[in-house]
């Protein structure tokens, strides 16, 4: 193999290519016998400042490149045999599935709509494909056979498998995103008009110079310590999920554990901690008679609204 020949060739066919797929750069290594024996690079780094790639310090993401690594590191070892490709996959890793980690919740942000008519009309995210069932629980794309879904039930959960590596799992109508967005909303602003009304009525009795039990005090005190750090944990949820990566045009969050993603696993202890609290005060405030019938009532709604974000949060596997 030549270095002129491999490198004209290249050069004509990537000059080329860049061109009929509109790619601003790329950079091409060719090895033999263990050594480089071409290493260049083709187009820009930076279209606009029209710098030119430098095979030595322009980076690319490898993306499904890497899956050739993958399989040639999968065959040797075949060969040396620690694997067999008969076996189980599961046999030598853990199964990731997102919906039994915090993970989940990515779903609710990004969520993916699929319906289907009597006709056989799927509509996947607004896009629309023909299918028909070639056998049962196998669904082929009329247009496209070699495109299909396979619709399966797995540990109660109803499941859509398609050629992409991603499975859509149905999820019930409690965890549909309009309504957590709803019950979120809703909790919340239950608790902020609640510490307001708290707030003026404390100044209200400082200026009249009223005492109370200091069980009161320690009661609205919990209340008020729970309900913010709820909001606290929506806050870093929303935060966590606001830091798109450029280049991918997604949550940072999904790749790794970013700040506010950290700050948001780390608050619902606290959150739940505060809630056995406020619960005990719940109890004693109907024992002990502390405020008016209707100010224990308007407590225990509050409680039962706290109740439903640690059921939130759990549901997430944000908690437990």
């Amino acid at each position: 193999m030549d270095l002129q020949e491999v490198e004209a060739f290249f050069d004509g066919a990537m000059s080329t290519a860049i061109d009929s797929a509109y790619v601003p750069g790329a950079v091409v290594v060719v090895v033999k016998d263990g050594e480089v024996l071409l290493s260049k690079g083709y187009g820009y780094a930076d279209l606009e400042k029209r710098i030119p790639v430098n095979p030595a310090t322009s980076l690319f993401r490898s993306g499904s490149v890497s899956k050739l690594f993958t399989w040639t590191a999968v065959i040797q070892l075949v060969e040396q045999g620690p694997l067999s490709l008969d076996e189980d996959m599961n046999t030598y890793i853990s199964a990731r599935i997102n919906y039994s980690t915090f993970e989940k919740i990515f779903g609710l942000f990004r969520p993916v709509w699929i319906s289907m008519n009597k006709n056989g009309l799927v509509t996947i995210s607004g896009i629309e494909s023909r299918i028909v069932e070639t056998e049962p629980g196998v669904l082929e794309d009329v247009n496209n056979p070699a495109s299909r879904l396979v619709l399966r039930q797995l540990n109660g959960h109803v499941m859509l498998v398609s050629g992409a590596p991603m499975v859509f799992l149905k999820i019930p109508r409690y965890a549909d995103p309009s309504f957590q967005l709803a019950l979120s909303t809703t909790i919340s602003l239950f608790f902020l008009e609640s510490i307001f009304q708290w707030a003026v009525s404390f100044f209200r009795d400082l200026r009249c110079h009223e005492k109370h039990p200091l069980g009161m005090h320690l009661a609205r005190l919990g209340m008020i310590l729970f309900g913010l750090s709820f909001l606290a944990f929506l806050v870093a949820v929303l935060a966590a999920f606001l830091d798109i990566n450029p280049a991918l045009n997604m949550p940072n969050a999904i790749f790794r554990v970013t700040p506010a993603l950290s700050l948001a696993l780390a608050i619902p202890s606290i959150t739940g901690l505060l809630w056995l609290v406020i619960l005990v005060f719940t109890v004693l405030a109907w024992i002990k008679k502390y405020w008016t019938v209707k100010a224990r009532l308007h407590y225990s709604l509050l409680t039962l609204a706290g109740t439903g974000i640690l059921w939130m949060m759990i549901y997430w596997n944000f908690l437990l």
